[in-house]
């Protein structure tokens, strides 16, 4: 009993003595957690800023791309559009997006992210609007084309802002919560649009205040995003000094261990195309949009031809195949 009392007492001493010995372990042990608590609080604080806005933003940039599967029908009737010349406009907007991707990229790089994204949904605001103006087959290919113009780069550039504003260990959360919204933007297009298309006055047809409303509704978002992103951390001052800190050391340290880990090399965009794994994943990402997009497009008009539905029935029966 005697000895075990003492073996105790023994290890207790040992223990006050190392800390005695080495207090910058503990001292260091204390920072560390430290600073991963303010790096913790600042990407929270920088998830509850921006992720909201981010949904809003892609689900108005969504509804604003697939609101013309609900006016098939309509333009057929007003302005004699028919079904081929719908379906080469319907496309002519992926055209005008994958040609201005990547320059609209680089332009984010340059100008920064508060005002390149800002000026993404003012652009697209004001083009999505004027499809409310179309007469002819013509200026519908224009205005289609010009929207993928206005939109490209949008998508790609949410995801170059998280690269800049969270750490790799919370930037997958964030964009597995932004890409959530795709689903969410689906279920909601269709009554949104198709409550709309209701609407008359002024000597305006249903499915120009439609494009009329949801395209205002985007050119009001592009101030929200002015005033509420920055495109430097060093701006927010919704962060603390020492959480700007963290947040801005961290994302340096990590973009210095991958170009540390790449040798400061960069593979060209050609090599990558000639790549059988990146053209593999190129042809199902085709593939997988090509249906999504098919149904989009035309799964309104098909369910109109049941017959007996109002618009507002036709968005919402078009909308019921996302949950499930």
């Amino acid at each position: 009993m005697v000895a075990q009392s003492y073996n105790v007492v023994r290890q207790r001493s040992v223990t006050f003595e190392s800390a005695l010995a080495d207090p910058g372990d503990t001292l260091r042990s204390t920072a560390i957690n430290s600073s991963d608590d303010l790096l913790e609080s600042a990407s929270s604080k920088v998830k509850r800023h921006v992720l909201p806005l981010f949904l809003i933003m892609f689900i108005a940039n969504y509804i604003d791309r697939v609101n013309v599967g609900f006016m098939n029908s309509h333009m057929q009737t007003d302005l004699g559009i028919g079904a081929a010349a719908y379906g080469l406009g319907s496309g002519l907007f992926f055209i005008g997006y994958a040609l201005f991707e990547v320059p609209s990229n680089v332009l984010m790089q340059k100008y920064g992210a508060r005002a390149w994204l800002t000026r993404i949904m003012g652009t697209w605001g004001i083009v999505a609007a004027a499809m409310a103006f179309v007469w002819n087959d013509t200026s519908f290919y224009v205005l289609r084309f010009l929207l993928g113009v206005a939109e490209a780069g949008f998508f790609p550039g949410v995801v170059f802002y998280f690269t800049q504003w969270l750490p790799q260990k919370e930037r997958g959360k964030a964009i597995a919560v932004f890409l959530g919204g795709s689903a969410f933007a689906s279920v909601l297009s269709g009554p949104i649009t198709g409550s709309l298309l209701s609407i008359t006055g002024l000597g305006l047809k249903g499915w120009q205040w439609m494009f009329i409303i949801e395209g205002a509704f985007s050119v009001f978002l592009c101030g929200v995003s002015w005033m509420l992103l920055k495109s430097r951390i060093a701006d927010a001052h919704w962060l603390t000094s020492a959480e700007r800190t963290a947040l801005s050391t961290a994302i340096a340290n990590e973009q210095a261990e991958r170009e540390a880990a790449s040798g400061g090399r960069h593979v060209p965009v050609l090599k990558l195309l000639k790549d059988p794994q990146i053209l593999l994943f190129c042809f199902l990402y085709f593939a997988i949009q090509l249906t999504i997009y098919a149904a989009t497009f035309w799964l309104p008009t098909i369910i109109r031809k049941m017959g007996g539905l109002t618009d507002f029935q036709v968005g919402l029966a078009s909308s019921t195949r996302f949950p499930g």
